[in-house]
Protein backbone atom coordinates (compact mmCIF):
# COMPACT_ATOMS: atom_id res chain seq x y z
CA UNK A 1 0.00 0.00 0.00
CA UNK A 2 0.90 3.73 -0.61
CA UNK A 3 1.30 6.31 2.01
CA UNK A 4 -2.10 7.77 1.35
CA UNK A 5 -3.83 4.31 1.62
CA UNK A 6 -2.53 3.36 4.59
CA UNK A 7 -3.47 7.04 5.94
CA UNK A 8 -6.82 6.63 4.67
CA UNK A 9 -7.41 3.56 6.59
CA UNK A 10 -6.03 5.27 9.66
CA UNK A 11 -2.88 3.65 10.14
CA UNK A 12 0.69 4.81 9.96
CA UNK A 13 4.22 3.39 8.89
CA UNK A 14 5.93 1.78 12.02
CA UNK A 15 9.44 3.84 12.38
CA UNK A 16 12.23 2.24 10.54
CA UNK A 17 10.63 0.33 7.82
CA UNK A 18 11.88 0.81 4.70
CA UNK A 19 9.37 0.93 1.52
CA UNK A 20 9.97 -0.79 -1.84
CA UNK A 21 9.81 1.54 -5.32
CA UNK A 22 8.51 0.97 -8.03
CA UNK A 23 7.94 2.45 -11.40
CA UNK A 24 4.74 2.70 -13.39
CA UNK A 25 5.70 3.77 -17.37
CA UNK A 26 2.80 3.93 -19.84
CA UNK A 27 1.55 5.79 -22.86
CA UNK A 28 -1.79 7.96 -22.78
CA UNK A 29 -3.53 9.87 -26.58
CA UNK A 30 -3.51 13.52 -25.05
CA UNK A 31 -6.73 15.01 -26.49
CA UNK A 32 -6.31 16.77 -29.68
CA UNK A 33 -7.35 20.60 -30.10
CA UNK A 34 -9.47 21.77 -33.14
CA UNK A 35 -6.66 24.21 -34.47
CA UNK A 36 -3.92 21.01 -34.55
CA UNK A 37 -3.57 20.16 -37.76
CA UNK A 38 -1.64 17.10 -37.73
CA UNK A 39 -3.37 13.81 -38.31
CA UNK A 40 -1.06 11.48 -37.10
CA UNK A 41 -2.16 9.88 -33.51
CA UNK A 42 0.01 11.20 -31.37
CA UNK A 43 0.90 9.23 -27.87
CA UNK A 44 2.82 10.57 -25.06
CA UNK A 45 4.87 8.90 -22.58
CA UNK A 46 4.68 9.03 -18.66
CA UNK A 47 6.08 7.37 -15.68
CA UNK A 48 5.24 7.35 -12.04
CA UNK A 49 6.80 6.01 -9.32
CA UNK A 50 5.88 5.20 -5.71
CA UNK A 51 7.02 4.10 -2.38
CA UNK A 52 4.70 1.12 -1.27
CA UNK A 53 4.66 -0.50 2.00
CA UNK A 54 3.49 -4.05 2.90
CA UNK A 55 0.24 -4.24 5.40
CA UNK A 56 2.66 -6.20 8.03
CA UNK A 57 4.92 -2.84 8.23
CA UNK A 58 1.82 -0.96 9.07
CA UNK A 59 0.15 -0.26 12.00
CA UNK A 60 -3.20 -0.17 10.93
CA UNK A 61 -7.13 0.13 12.01
CA UNK A 62 -9.55 -2.21 12.03
CA UNK A 63 -10.86 -1.81 8.65
CA UNK A 64 -7.99 -3.62 7.57
CA UNK A 65 -8.89 -7.52 8.97
CA UNK A 66 -12.54 -6.39 8.65
CA UNK A 67 -13.74 -9.01 6.19
CA UNK A 68 -12.01 -11.75 8.29
CA UNK A 69 -14.97 -12.40 10.29
CA UNK A 70 -17.14 -13.00 7.45
CA UNK A 71 -15.32 -15.06 5.59
CA UNK A 72 -15.05 -17.25 8.50
CA UNK A 73 -18.52 -17.23 8.29
CA UNK A 74 -18.36 -18.41 4.76
CA UNK A 75 -16.70 -21.24 5.23
CA UNK A 76 -19.26 -22.64 7.66
CA UNK A 77 -21.45 -23.27 4.72
CA UNK A 78 -18.90 -23.47 2.24
CA UNK A 79 -20.87 -26.27 0.64
CA UNK A 80 -24.13 -23.76 0.23
CA UNK A 81 -21.62 -21.91 -2.26
CA UNK A 82 -21.21 -22.06 -6.00
CA UNK A 83 -17.86 -22.81 -7.56
CA UNK A 84 -17.16 -18.74 -8.35
CA UNK A 85 -18.02 -18.11 -5.09
CA UNK A 86 -15.90 -20.67 -3.36
CA UNK A 87 -12.86 -19.26 -5.30
CA UNK A 88 -13.80 -15.92 -4.20
CA UNK A 89 -14.25 -16.51 -0.23
CA UNK A 90 -10.78 -19.11 -0.74
CA UNK A 91 -9.32 -15.36 -2.28
CA UNK A 92 -10.52 -13.46 0.56
CA UNK A 93 -8.99 -15.67 3.22
CA UNK A 94 -5.15 -14.76 2.03
CA UNK A 95 -5.97 -10.97 2.13
CA UNK A 96 -4.46 -8.87 4.44
CA UNK A 97 -5.39 -5.59 3.07
CA UNK A 98 -9.42 -3.88 2.96
CA UNK A 99 -11.44 -5.39 0.51
CA UNK A 100 -12.24 -2.81 -2.55
CA UNK A 101 -16.20 -1.61 -2.63
CA UNK A 102 -16.59 -4.19 -5.69
CA UNK A 103 -15.47 -7.43 -3.08
CA UNK A 104 -17.21 -6.11 -0.32
CA UNK A 105 -20.57 -6.13 -2.12
CA UNK A 106 -19.86 -9.11 -3.26
CA UNK A 107 -19.25 -10.44 0.28
CA UNK A 108 -21.95 -8.97 1.61
CA UNK A 109 -24.73 -10.16 -1.15
CA UNK A 110 -23.22 -14.00 -0.61
CA UNK A 111 -23.51 -13.57 3.52
CA UNK A 112 -27.15 -11.96 3.28
CA UNK A 113 -28.07 -14.70 0.76
CA UNK A 114 -26.33 -17.62 3.25
CA UNK A 115 -28.00 -15.95 5.79
CA UNK A 116 -31.76 -15.69 4.14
Amino acid sequence: MTVKEIEKLGGKIRDGEPGQQIYYAGRFHPQRRADDEEDEDRQSKFHKDYVVYNVEQCECGDGVYSHIDDVKRCFARFADLGEREREFIESLSQRRYPLTPGQRRWLDDILARLSA
